[in-house]
């Protein structure tokens, strides 16, 4: 009966935690491109040990997770890279530069 509670408790937490991650959306804080890096490590750990263990479903999930998470951190380095050169080209201010107002 104790065991029952369990998987029911943990379900109902499960279907919680998801509809809340699907209904409201993104996070209001954009992940970059060193946390997807950080990511796609983890996962890669978690294939290995799936790999050691003999667990082909834990294998499988934890290489895919790992180039898909890769994938997007070297997608979005190279949008932060266009970002910055697009910043510095369009608010660097020489107007001012080698003047008197320079800092």
């Amino acid at each position: 009966m104790i065991k029952q509670w369990n998987r029911l408790t943990a379900i109902v937490m499960l279907a919680a935690m998801l509809a809340t991650t699907l209904l409201m959306g993104a996070a209001p804080v954009q992940a970059k491109s060193k946390t997807w890096k950080k990511i796609a490590i983890g996962a890669a750990a978690v294939g290995a040990y799936g790999a050691v263990k003999g667990k082909k479903g834990l294998a499988i999930g934890g290489a895919a997770v790992a180039v898909g998470s890769y994938l997007k951190a070297k997608s979005d380095k190279k949008k932060e890279w266009r970002n910055s050169r697009y910043r510095s080209s369009r608010y660097s201010n020489t107007r001012y530069r080698n003047t008197r107002y320079a800092r």
